[in-house]
């Protein structure tokens, strides 16, 4: 019997729905086009929920009890963040097998703490820093595992906008599954941010030290365009992540010899991004049968590492 899936706040620009496009890119449409599961959506917006579900054939909620939650073995939260909190301690609370966030987890330090008081060691949230669980990602992964013996990584920068904690958070999250280490914002320095778009999140310039890494954060306020890469620098060696993450380029001067790199285009990834969601659903589906473990507490962890930097820096 399909896994009864839930999506709260489907109209949310991002969770809704396009059936004329061929990505699968939105937590809805994943979910109607897993055959482990069966859909049914809701919105503040009622009229919003009528249509996606009649657009995907699917039941929809208005009343969102503790008795309608109940009902279901997946809940997906794509609520505004001021909202994940009442909505995680309501889940947990009723026993819903496994729900996934959008991130961040929270918006508050406070909040944080509630949610460590609160979650048990059988809770299964999986928080959508979407790129850790996308095959280019681990393949890139894998491969930074050998480069590294050959030629360690140093220099990391991230390039980014709408938000400190909003999207720079992606950029650490992939990091620290990347390189596979517990890299701390602990004795990061700001030199500039501006909030620019969220009244509560600054989009901030930062440096960090942090286990042998030296990561630059470029916040980019106020620009007309999506921005999101990452640079990674090793002695004879550049990867970079481009449009999103949906390019992954290599650059080598080969054996060293040379000063002048050349593209490996042979080990480029493409369309690295282009049906993100599905893998999300995919490994929350390995999540509730016992396969693989939630990112949950490294998400908090991100999420709380943000927030303490973020509290440090102040509206004029």
């Amino acid at each position: 019997m399909p896994y009864r899936a839930l999506v709260i706040g489907c109209g949310k620009i991002g969770a809704g729905y396009d059936l004329h496009d061929d990505r699968i890119a939105t937590h809805a449409k994943a979910f109607h086009l897993s055959k482990d599961c069966s859909l049914t959506v809701a919105d503040v917006d009622s009229d919003r929920a009528r249509e996606i579900a009649t657009a995907y054939g699917v039941p929809f909620l208005i009343d969102l009890s503790d008795i309608a939650l109940r009902q279901f073995d997946i809940v997906s939260l794509c609520v505004p963040t001021h909202l994940h909190y009442e909505f995680l301690s309501r889940t947990v609370r009723l026993g819903v097998p496994l729900v996934i966030c959008e991130k961040p987890v929270v918006a508050s330090l406070e909040e944080i703490q509630m949610l460590k008081n609160l979650v048990k060691p059988e809770t299964k949230i999986l928080v959508n820093y979407m790129r850790r669980f996308l095959p280019a990602f681990s393949l890139l992964k894998n491969r930074l595992e050998s480069l590294r013996k050959v030629g360690p990584v140093r220099q990391i920068v991230v390039r980014y906008q709408r938000g400190f904690l909003n999207n720079g958070s992606h950029g650490w999250d992939l990091l620290r599954f990347l390189l596979d280490s517990p890299l701390t914002l602990s004795q990061a320095l700001v030199v500039g941010y501006d909030f620019d778009v969220f009244e509560d999140d600054p989009t901030a310039t930062a440096f960090v030290e942090t286990l042998g890494y030296a990561i630059s954060f470029i916040g980019l306020p106020r620009v007309g365009y999506d921005m999101f890469e990452i640079d990674l620098y090793a002695a004879n060696r550049i990867i970079q992540i481009k449009n999103g993450g949906d390019r992954i380029l290599y650059f080598s001067s080969g054996d060293g010899s040379s000063r002048a790199l050349q593209e490996e285009t042979e080990l480029a990834q493409t369309d690295a991004m282009k049906d993100y969601m599905k893998p999300v659903v995919d490994n929350a589906i390995d999540c509730l049968e016992g396969r693989t473990e939630t990112n949950f507490l490294s998400a908090l962890e991100v999420n709380e590492q943000f927030l303490n930097l973020i509290s440090t820096m102040k509206r004029d």
